[in-house]
This record gives structure tokens, C-alpha cells and sequence, in this order.
């Protein structure tokens, strides 16, 4: 009889999870991602290193429609870069809002709070320890922590971090047995959500472009 290790039944339940959540994802995407290789299987939880960030990109990168322009996207890796260095706090992906972000001028102040709304939504069954608003977690980790913060080349960005989420990994206290089937469900569940949410903006930008309002 072959003794297989409880650990990689436990790897493969989770790696299985994986594969379904993100071939159902792929589905509709825009942007479908390969599935990760499933050596994974025999990791020990040591690995959830490399696992959980390939994991949580390749998920995210197959639901997400926008993504931030390049100076953002570097200003992204250097806060990720100087997380990483100083307390083992890693961005894992990121879910950008751009096109909500560079509209808010058809919006009222009124109506801008109720999109802002509607895109928090999408993250409320995400562990607060695992999904931030960037913004947040910019002022939380990086603002008062670092030299520097209040210069005009990090103010710039503030409006782009408040429409921008990032699901974050600590290599310290994060593990592998935190990204199994229940979260996999939940990034399935941020699609299907997500997917309507830029549906009903897309179609509401239009129609303020050509003066017709739809939101109530």
C-alpha cells in the first residue's frame, strides 16, 4: 500500500481548487492565464512563498480589465520592493479601478461615493489580513515608515491608490493552509461580481458622455 503524506492530500484538495477557479474564470476573461504547474503538489509549507503570490497573479490577472499606466505600475513595484526588504510584506496582485478613477468628472460627489461603494463591495468576504484597499495600505505600512512619503512624487498617486486594491502575502505569518477552496471560491465570486460591476460602468460612462444618467 502506498502512504501518501496528509500534506500532499492537503496540497492537492487546494492545488485542485486552484485549477477549477481559475479555468472557471477563464471563461469569460479577457485575458486568460495558464495554469500553474502542479509541482505544487509536493510542496511542503515553505513553498506557500513561491505558491500563494503565482496563485493569487495569476487568478487576478485573469479577472482584471484595466490596468494601471507605467509610472504607476512602477510606483507599485518600488512600494512592493521596500515591503518585501523591510517587513517581509509583499504585494501578491493587484486589482487596478482606472477607468472609474479617470471618470469621476461625470460623476456628483454624491454619485461618486455610491461607485466607490459599489467597488469596496467587491472585496468584503476578503480576509482584512489579505486584501487592502491601496491607499489603506499605503498610509498603514509605507507613509510613516519611510523617508520621503510626503513629496510631490508620492502625492501624485494618492487618487490612483484609492481606486486600486492590492491582495497582499506575509511571509511571516500568511501560510498555504489560508489559500484553500473557500478562498479559490471567493476569487470566482470577485469575478462574476466584478465582471458586472465594469458592465454597468462602462454603459453608465457612455451614457453620461452622451448626457443620459442610469444610476439611480
Amino acid at each position: 500500500m502506498i502512504n501518501i503524506h496528509p500534506v500532499n492530500i492537503r496540497n492537492t484538495l487546494r492545488y485542485q481548487s486552484y485549477v477549477k477557479a481559475l479555468k472557471e474564470i477563464n471563461k469569460v476573461s479577457e485575458n486568460p492565464q495558464a495554469v500553474l504547474p502542479d509541482y505544487y503538489i509536493d510542496m511542503d509549507d515553505i513553498s506557500s512563498i513561491d505558491y500563494v503570490p503565482a496563485v493569487v497573479d495569476s487568478l487576478t490577472k485573469s479577472i482584471a480589465l484595466d490596468f494601471p499606466k507605467q509610472n504607476f505600475a512602477e510606483f507599485i513595484s518600488l512600494i512592493d520592493e521596500n515591503m518585501i526588504e523591510n517587513f517581509s510584506l509583499g504585494v501578491s496582485s493587484i486589482i487596478h479601478f482606472g477607468l472609474l478613477s479617470d471618470h469621476l468628472y461625470l460623476f456628483t460627489d454624491e454619485e461618486k461615493k455610491v461607485w466607490k461603494t459599489k467597488m469596496e463591495s467587491l472585496f468584503k468576504n476578503f480576509d482584512d489580513s489579505f486584501c487592502y484597499n491601496f491607499k489603506s495600505f499605503f498610509d498603514s505600512y509605507f507613509r510613516h515608515q519611510f523617508f520621503g512619503t510626503e513629496s510631490e512624487y508620492f502625492q501624485k498617486f494618492l487618487l490612483e491608490m484609492e481606486y486600486t486594491f492590492v491582495l497582499v502575502f506575509d511571509y511571516e505569518w500568511h501560510s498555504i493552509e489560508q489559500f484553500g477552496p473557500c478562498v479559490m471560491k471567493e476569487f470566482v465570486n470577485l469575478n462574476r461580481k466584478y465582471q458586472q460591476f465594469y458592465r454597468d460602468l462602462i454603459d453608465e460612462i457612455q451614457s453620461r458622455k452622451q448626457g443620459v444618467k442610469l444610476i439611480a
